[in-house]
């Protein structure tokens, strides 16, 4: 009697285990039952035309002779779940690419506002908030030329002392990483970019620090962020903030944020 003990036990685990698998099964069959009708009524309110297009997305061959209900019956052989997405596919899978040709014709405008905006409007202001102005050039806490210039001793001893800490630098911009400045396709998104600038704008080699801007993400923020950065042009003198990090000669500003952009040639 004493043999038959495990025996029992191992049964029964086996028992239980089928019988789980089971329910899963049921359960998984009963959501495919409740999804079925749906998807069928939604092909079945399509008009034809609607039919073939959706045929043609899901890249079903021969669709262009068949009957209405032929097709629906064809269209209904593609996989559940893709045909749930190209049946009721998320607000972003609808309209994204109406929402990158908004941005790439924001850009656009953007760059012709610019250099058709009245030169004497710029000067006006400057002239109405001197003290402003001169706020907003002020670099810290020490300006991006100056750092340059540095004994790389006085590189050393000042950014072992300041790793970590906010910088704001004005640089001339001298490259572009994962991103191409001014093109029709703009600044990526999800996509981590980074700019480098010198601190004078002489063609010869010098002294560069490089800002990493991270992902761009389709937020607010972002997409202001993609169009400044789409704007840009190599030689043009910008200001940026960022948490100083990298090595007292090769300098980086992370978590950058593009803080002012002046006109071209300034």
């Amino acid at each position: 009697m004493a043999s038959h003990g495990p025996h029992f036990v191992v049964e029964s685990r086996s028992v239980s285990r089928q019988k789980g698998i089971s329910a899963e099964k049921q359960v998984s069959r009963q959501a495919t039952h409740t999804e079925m009708p749906r998807i069928a009524d939604a092909l079945d309110r399509k008009s034809l035309d609607e039919l073939r297009i959706l045929a043609k997305n899901a890249q079903l061959p021969g669709y262009s002779r068949l009957r209405k209900a032929e097709l629906i019956a064809h269209i209904q052989t593609v996989d559940e779940s893709k045909l749930q997405t190209l049946l009721f596919p998320t607000w972003w899978q609808t309209y994204h690419t109406h929402v990158y040709g908004v941005i790439t014709v924001a850009g656009v405008f953007l760059s012709v506002a610019f250099f058709l905006w009245p030169a004497n409007n710029a000067i006006d202001s400057q002239r109405q908030a001197p003290a402003n102005s001169e706020r907003r050039t002020v670099e810290s806490p020490i300006s991006f030329a100056d750092y340059a210039r540095l004994r790389p001793s006085e590189k050393q001893s000042l950014f072992s002392g300041r790793i970590g800490e906010q910088f704001v630098w004005e640089g001339f911009l001298a490259e572009t990483n994962g991103f191409e400045p001014g093109s029709l396709t703009g600044v990526p998104y999800d996509t981590p970019v980074s700019i480098e600038i010198e601190p004078t704008s002489s063609s010869s080699p010098q002294f560069t620090a490089v800002c990493h801007f991270g992902e761009i993400l389709p937020t607010d923020s972002g997409i202001e962020l993609a169009l400044q950065l789409h704007l840009l042009t190599i030689g043009q003198r910008i200001r940026l903030s960022g948490e100083l990090a990298g090595s007292p000669e090769e300098p980086v500003l992370k978590d950058a944020f593009l803080e002012a952009v002046f006109p071209v040639g300034e």
